[in-house]
């Protein structure tokens, strides 16, 4: 379960937190209401973690504090799992995290937190991304990436993959050429095919050049 961040509130945030009440909802979570006039909804292990239960002891720390402590935990999660679900780059995560409403200063610690303890790891995005694109031979090196830029990928981490991984744009333009040429496509069709793999117009013209020759004329014919 996604668990939104706790709200803050408008109010006097930095006094002590004294529980006044709570009760077990239909989910199993513990709504708990505060002296200071807060409310909030929690799981059943930060209810215990933070003491809600006890009424006259939850009086270690200031109520800001306790809802920073909750967001950072429940941003956490929900982070650990989106990296851990599918391959993503630190940026995907972040702005997943920014959609369900956790505040700027609390996903920058937490994102900061799984890079270093390589959770999420950019490099190793790019270059499995680069080495899938390349095997597949269905986009040029330019349109790789672009496409990495665009998932939050450094300009130079990009470039790195590309390098490791992809062929030169006029290779992979040619083959993929050549295999339209076997399917009977005209040279027009395969121009507008390879641009629109993200091939630019001098690799395009060279590379149609290169298997339909000047004329148009497939050396296939």
């Amino acid at each position: 379960m996604i668990r939104e961040p706790l709200k803050e509130n408008k109010g006097k945030t930095d006094e002590k937190y004294l529980v006044l009440e709570y009760w077990k909802n239909e989910n199993k979570e513990y709504e708990v209401k505060f002296k200071n006039g807060f409310s909030g909804v929690f799981s059943a292990e930060e209810f215990l973690k933070y003491d809600l239960f006890d009424k006259e002891e939850c009086n270690r720390r200031s109520y800001a504090e306790l809802v920073r402590e909750v967001n950072y935990g429940r941003c956490r999660a929900i982070a650990l799992k989106q990296a851990r679900s599918s391959p993503k780059t630190a940026a995907m995560v972040a702005a997943k995290l920014r959609s369900i409403g956790f505040d700027a200063e609390t996903v920058e610690a937490v994102i900061c937190g799984l890079i270093e303890e390589g959770e999420l790891d950019d490099a190793v995005f790019a270059d499995r991304f680069a080495r899938e694109k390349a095997e597949a031979g269905k986009m040029s090196a330019d349109r790789i990436a672009r496409e990495l830029k665009i998932k939050g990928i450094s300009e130079k981490v990009a470039a790195e993959a590309v390098e490791k991984y992809c062929a030169p744009d006029f290779e992979t333009a040619k083959n993929l050429a050549e295999k339209k040429a076997k399917t009977g496509a005209s040279r027009e069709k395969t121009m507008r095919y390879l641009l629109g793999k993200g091939f630019r117009l001098p690799v395009v013209i060279k590379a149609v050049e290169e298997i339909f020759g000047e004329d148009g004329s497939s050396y296939m014919d």
